[in-house]
């Protein structure tokens, strides 16, 4: 679904949207997570297919919220909010990527402000998580502008490429922010306002 020319992002060197994934993107979202700084940032073994991606996105269930960030016709970044199920329905789990090309242009502040908008004012969520890898310095200062903050570090959290790699758990309560953003009712109104 495109956003209304309003909803565009005006940022560095171009201009921006948001929209909902679409089963169609899959090749580029493979694509920008074959990227080298993509793939240092991931947790799991890179991607080796397309489909390889689609399968792994269709096991997270259909709970969840996922937004690609396009210039023109080019996906720029990825953010995904899955839901969590049980006694855990309170939480929801992030993950976020922006294509190396794209890198220091806003894009993953964009995205991960809708990713909260959506947790707080849609899904109602009490609590955000998310890993990151403790070397990634620039996604860590990300997510503390938006209000996460580490809980514990976890070494020897994964084994990629023949290394051990360590991790940081953070996570976003509500209990601990203020809340300043404009309040939001439903998945439209966050995917059409203005992020800018």
């Amino acid at each position: 679904m495109p956003l209304p020319e309003s909803a565009r992002l005006n940022l560095i060197e171009g201009k921006y949207s948001i929209r909902q994934r679409e089963a169609d993107d899959s090749q580029a979202l493979y694509e920008l997570l074959c990227q080298p700084l993509c793939k240092r940032g991931m947790v799991s073994e890179p991607f080796t297919s397309a489909d390889h991606f689609r399968s792994w996105i269709d096991s997270t269930g259909p709970n969840k919220f996922e937004i690609v960030a396009t210039n023109e016709n080019t996906v720029s970044g990825f953010a995904g909010l899955f839901l969590c199920d049980e006694n855990r329905k309170h939480v929801g789990w992030v993950t976020l990527f922006v294509h190396d090309r794209f890198q220091s242009r806003g894009i993953g502040a964009s995205l991960i402000r809708t990713v909260v908008a959506a947790a707080d004012r849609v899904f109602g969520l009490r609590r955000v998580e998310l890993t990151v890898i403790c070397k990634n310095q620039r996604a860590i200062d990300l997510y503390r502008r938006f209000g996460f903050e580490i809980e514990g570090r976890h070494d020897c959290f994964a084994r990629r490429g023949g290394e051990y790699i360590d991790v940081y758990t953070m996570s976003r309560v509500v209990e601990r922010i203020a809340c300043t953003q404009d309040v939001f009712t439903n998945r439209e109104q966050i995917l059409d306002r203005d992020a800018a």
